[in-house]
């Protein structure tokens, strides 16, 4: 006679931490590559004499500073953060 019980797979304790995914490299070279793309964007549309994406090219560059002004913030958090 074949044993017909089935067993039930172990269930999850407290102490078991769900293990944290990280970003594969594709992941992370397209997002940079989405980064530079829009901010090359905002910097041609900055240099044009009527920027398509901004009402005035004082506007424009300001899109610019705010932008690289952000990536700069972002750069030093990552700098700020430990490493174990």
């Amino acid at each position: 006679m074949a044993d017909t019980t089935k067993t039930a797979a172990p269930a999850k304790t407290a102490d078991v931490k769900d293990e944290v995914t990280l970003p594969t490299n594709q992941e992370i070279t397209q997002t940079i590559r989405l980064i530079r793309f829009k901010l090359s964007g905002l910097q041609q549309d900055a240099r044009r004499a009527r920027p398509f994406m901004s009402p005035s090219q004082d506007e424009a560059a300001a899109k610019v500073k705010a932008a690289v002004a952000a990536l700069e913030d972002f750069a030093n958090y990552l700098d700020k953060q430990p490493t174990h």
